[in-house]
């Protein structure tokens, strides 16, 4: 079931929280807290808490422990660089065979559920992992989001070039090094900077660029297309997401930071342009409202 729909549970409260599991950096931890405030928002009268797994492929961080005061956030530092697990029920045997009956079965009685479906979550749910790619998020929530981010948000400090209408978040950091992940080439993001020169009368210079390895990000750039004035930004996650609601045109990469900019500015002015790469398409036709498909979004 889609957020927004008109779906109300019962007000009747269950001793047992619902806990919902989360695994990544910042975009994802931001998915999960969104889908519990939507959780909430529908009449889930059971208390909620929200836990953030250090594990993953690298190490995570929790960055949004500020952010409810109606949801319970706890950590979880089971990142271990041998097992790099992200299993949510962990069994005490060291069987990985019995670790995953145990995990079917539990499943199968919807004890845990890997489904952000609100009809699958039961009286008896006690454990979900919550998946941004599979529903959309209603306007309410996104708003949500966008107003929190604004509120702990110090975008005013930010040193970006006053002039430059285009941002770029380019994901490299662990992608670097990383075998079995890999980040957009710089020739293709320079060919969504080609396709904003085609859209803008006046001529594209001076461009921000945003990235949590911003000197490799800037010199793979550069190296592509010089024709391009490009200005690194450093700034905390939280100020890019704010940052990059309000330049004209933004290109994402493949992190869930894009995805979120991208998102919340769908609440913005609809002459604003946002390029997303290609194989982000199938993830956007599940997570945009039709209704909320304000400004343009362009895949490369």
């Amino acid at each position: 079931m889609m957020a927004g729909s008109t779906l109300k549970f019962s007000r009747i409260r269950f001793p047992w929280k619902l806990r919902i599991h989360c695994w990544g950096g910042l975009g994802s931890q931001l998915f999960a807290w969104a889908f519990a405030e939507e959780l909430l928002n529908s009449g889930f009268a059971r208390k909620i808490t929200l836990v953030l797994h250090s594990s993953g492929v690298t190490q995570r961080n929790s960055e949004i422990t500020h952010l409810s005061g109606r949801i319970q956030i706890k950590i979880l530092q089971d990142f271990s660089a041998s097992t790099r697990t992200t299993d949510s029920v962990r069994s005490n045997s060291s069987s990985p065979r019995f670790r995953g009956r145990l995990i079917s079965f539990l499943s199968r009685l919807q004890i845990i559920i890997f489904s952000e479906d609100f009809q699958s979550i039961k009286p008896w749910t006690i454990q979900l992992r919550s998946h941004y790619s599979h529903r959309a998020l209603s306007n309410e929530t996104l708003q949500i989001v966008k107003t929190t981010l604004k509120n702990f948000s110090t975008v005013d400090n930010i040193d970006t070039s006053k002039s430059a209408k285009t941002a770029i978040h380019y994901r490299l950091g662990d992608l670097l090094t990383l075998e079995n992940k890999t980040f957009v080439s710089a020739d293709r993001v320079v060919s969504a900077l080609e396709k904003i020169r085609g859209l803008e009368v006046r001529e594209i210079k001076n461009v921000d660029v945003f990235s949590d390895s911003p000197e490799v990000a800037v010199d793979k750039l550069s190296k592509q297309n010089s024709s391009f004035q490009y200005n690194s930004v450093d700034c905390p996650s939280w100020d890019v997401l704010v940052n990059l609601l309000n330049y004209p045109y933004f290109i994402a990469t493949n992190s869930k930071i894009g995805i979120w900019v991208t998102l919340l500015r769908q609440l913005e002015d609809s002459t604003r342009v946002t390029l997303v790469p290609k194989e982000l398409q199938p993830t956007f036709s599940f997570i945009l409202l039709k209704e909320s498909k304000k400004s343009q979004i362009i895949y490369y």
